[in-house]
């Protein structure tokens, strides 16, 4: 019996966040990208190696990516794991793909690939908590916003 001490805590928190039907959206940069290929440079070596890392951990019922090859081909592989095909969003129009987003099933996971200067603001947008800015440099920050049944929302940074 002491092993369920904690399950009543573990439920009430289930109820008071509305986590167990949760919407899970997972927001993150592309992955590294080739240097000195053009403007539109697809993945390097490194790059495709953390979309197949992305593909490994995360099963979305949609990817939605940015119309630029290389947030593609850090989608694409999650989204042929997963059975799905990836939807493009227009990076300039944040707030059709929030929309979007918000009119999927409560329990819907989500994939959203973009770029340093357009992750940050999705996050706030889809959670209403400031994001920290994202450094050109950066690749690895995974950032899961989950949205209750509730409308209660809950932010997870982590490093991948």
């Amino acid at each position: 019996m002491g092993g369920f001490r904690g399950l009543p805590i573990a439920i009430l928190l289930l109820v008071l966040t509305g986590a167990a039907n949760a919407m899970e959206i997972l927001v993150l940069r592309h992955a590294e990208k080739q240097s000195g290929t053009g403007p539109d440079p697809g993945l390097s070596p490194a790059g495709e190696n953390r979309a197949a890392a992305i593909a490994g951990r995360f099963r979305p019922d949609v990817v939605y990516a940015t119309p630029w090859r290389r947030a593609i081909e850090t989608a694409r592989p999650a989204a042929e794991a997963a059975g799905v095909v990836v939807r493009l969003y227009d990076p300039a129009r944040p707030e059709q793909l929030v929309g979007k987003i918000r009119a999927l099933p409560p329990d819907a996971q989500v994939l959203v690939v973009g770029h340093s200067n357009t992750v940050p603001d999705l996050v706030r947008r889809l959670s209403g908590t400031a994001a920290e800015a994202m450094p050109e440099s950066e690749y690895d920050r995974w950032t899961l916003v989950r949205i209750g049944t509730d409308g209660n929302t809950a932010v997870d940074v982590r490093r991948y």
